[in-house]
């Protein structure tokens, strides 16, 4: 009988959001990350790696085979809503 459960994938990404001039004053790593976990897929893995006053890492394992370009494209349209305004992805 085939298996037709979606691709495990065991991939793991690591991403950083830092704050921009353009945060609230009171903007936080720590509700910028949870924000971004909730935001994304539930079929995707993240967990909150570490923070520094103006950074938050993340590591996600996304469904399937996924491209790093991909993953980072999906956590830029997060970024991009209303909510995390003054939060972009390190290293773009």
């Amino acid at each position: 009988m085939p298996d037709d459960r979606p691709e495990e994938s065991t991939e793991l990404h690591f991403v950083r959001i830092e704050l921009t001039d353009a945060a609230p004053a009171e903007a936080a790593p720590e509700t910028a990350a949870v924000r971004v976990i909730a935001l994304l897929s539930g079929r995707w893995r993240v967990s909150l790696v570490g923070v520094s006053p103006t950074t938050a890492t993340l590591s996600l394992t996304a469904p399937g085979t996924v491209p790093a370009a991909a993953v980072e494209e999906a956590v830029d349209e997060v970024l991009a809503r209303p909510e995390l305004r003054g939060w972009v992805r390190a290293d773009r």
